[in-house]
């Protein structure tokens, strides 16, 4: 759930989003380029029109994270997350989050 990471992160969503939903995030694997990761994403109908704001709700998602981690144990080994969201900027900064050892 896409979401709760993010608001743990310290990002307050739009109340229209929802709890334990994903109107935030894209996922990609199996290389380690970010450029290939990226272009398989926006030739994907669903994918694209997040990633290019290709509609009113995610024209307003304007912050933007990216992830990449290698589990080589793994079958795709390389897993990459983008994250664009609208995030109210009085919620302060996105840290502190899992990610950060906290």
């Amino acid at each position: 759930c896409a979401n709760v990471y993010v608001r743990a992160a310290g990002c307050r969503l739009p109340e229209h989003y929802a709890v334990n939903g994903n109107n935030v995030e894209e996922l990609g694997g199996g290389t380690d380029s970010f450029m290939e990761m990226f272009r398989a994403l926006a030739r994907s109908p669903s994918h694209k029109v997040h990633l290019f704001g290709e509609n009113e709700f995610f024209r307003r998602q304007t912050k933007v994270g990216i992830a990449h981690v290698v589990l080589p144990h793994l079958r795709w080994q390389h897993y990459w997350a983008v994250i664009i969201t609208e995030c109210d900027a009085s919620a302060g900064s996105a840290t502190g989050g899992p990610s950060s050892g906290e």
